[in-house]
């Protein structure tokens, strides 16, 4: 499984629209995704503290976009990033089908407002 994470506001517009997308596409012409121990560090990186953030379980093989798995884009300043297989993120080329999301699982925000996976997700 890779994971997307997504407003419960986004999920609803997907939902309604039949396909997964976002700014990121646009911008970067591809999804943001995680593998399952980068969600919580994602997590609270860029939704700290915001309720109502699902995660995405999305099915690799149901994938009608490419998927590549790449290291997180470089910022000026620090080091290179690792191109180990752990520290790679999935990346999507494409509109998520979702015949290829398995579920929508909501996050659980704690009260320093970090975001982790519920058990079993």
């Amino acid at each position: 499984m890779i994971y997307h994470m997504i407003s419960q506001a986004a999920w609803d517009a997907a939902q309604a629209a039949g396909v997964v997308t976002n700014d990121s596409l646009a911008r970067d012409g591809f999804i943001h995704c995680s593998q399952r121990h980068q969600v919580a560090p994602v997590a609270s990186a860029y939704f700290n503290g915001q309720r109502d953030i699902l995660v995405l379980r999305i099915d690799p093989a149901r994938l009608t976009a490419e998927l590549r798995y790449e290291p997180p884009q470089h910022l000026k300043g620090l080091p290179e990033p690792s191109t180990k297989e752990d520290d790679m993120f999935p990346h999507i080329y494409g509109e998520i089908s979702l015949s290829a999301v398995i579920d929508a699982v909501p996050l659980i925000l704690h009260p320093d407002g970090s975001l982790t996976l519920p058990d079993g997700a």
